[in-house]
């Protein structure tokens, strides 16, 4: 049997890496499956045994499944074709990993690029609490902007903890960014299972749509602050 590379993306990779059988079988199971979708063309029709083992194998690595393939799984493993968005967030312990790694991704980001804490730090002193989240929804608006507003946000808060004299001197912002996300989300808590259903109804079939999860994830966090 093939050593399959660790690289668990998704509900669909960790099956095909797990799996007892080879890329080959995994890869008949497969095209049986997207038979009974009873599309006009796929490729899937014309493989053979060395075709599907490569394919297998890409996808077992990390490569992102086609339209055909996620619902020819989806209806070999849930019995249901439109059921595919699971194997994305199948459970609120995956959603709540992909949205620490946005977060910390964005956060960090953004404190290692000189030009863009430049940035920040003006927006920090233009931030009013009034009009701070303007622009949140619009579609236009980027993952970078919308981690502007959290970090204002956060600068608001961690000003009037110091007010208020919760804390003695004013904390680092990345840091004070960092323990924030750390106490205050929990993989059980009821925004993680809100971003679980959002998140699934945010993905499409024929394109990726990383961007527009990313903002969906940041702009649950700005309504939270």
């Amino acid at each position: 049997m093939q050593q399959r590379k660790k690289n668990k993306i998704t509900l669909l990779t960790s099956f095909i890496q797990n799996t007892k059988s080879t890329y080959v079988q995994t890869g008949q199971e497969l095209k049986k499956y997207i038979k009974k979708l009873e599309m006009p063309y796929s490729n899937w029709y014309n493989f053979d045994d060395l075709e599907m083992e490569k394919r297998i194998s890409k996808l077992a690595q990390g490569s992102k499944p086609n339209s055909e393939e996620l619902q020819g799984f989806a209806l070999w493993l849930f019995k249901d074709s439109t059921q595919w968005r699971k194997f994305f967030f199948p459970n609120e312990r995956a959603t709540y990993t992909f949205i620490r790694q946005i977060y910390n991704d964005e956060i960090n980001n953004i404190f290692s690029s000189k030009e863009l804490n430049q940035k920040l730090q003006q927006k920090l002193t233009l931030f009013t609490k009034s009009k701070i989240k303007n622009g949140v929804n619009h579609h236009s608006t980027t993952a970078i902007e919308l981690t502007y507003i959290i970090l204002g946000l956060l600068n608001f808060k961690m000003l009037d903890e110091l007010r208020l004299g919760k804390n003695n001197e004013k904390e680092d912002l990345q840091k004070y960014a960092i323990d924030w996300i750390n106490t205050n989300l929990y993989s059980n808590s009821p925004l993680v299972e809100q971003l679980t259903t959002q998140l699934r109804n945010t993905l499409d079939l024929d394109h990726n749509r990383k961007k527009e999860l990313e903002k969906v994830v940041l702009r649950q966090l700005i309504s939270v602050l």
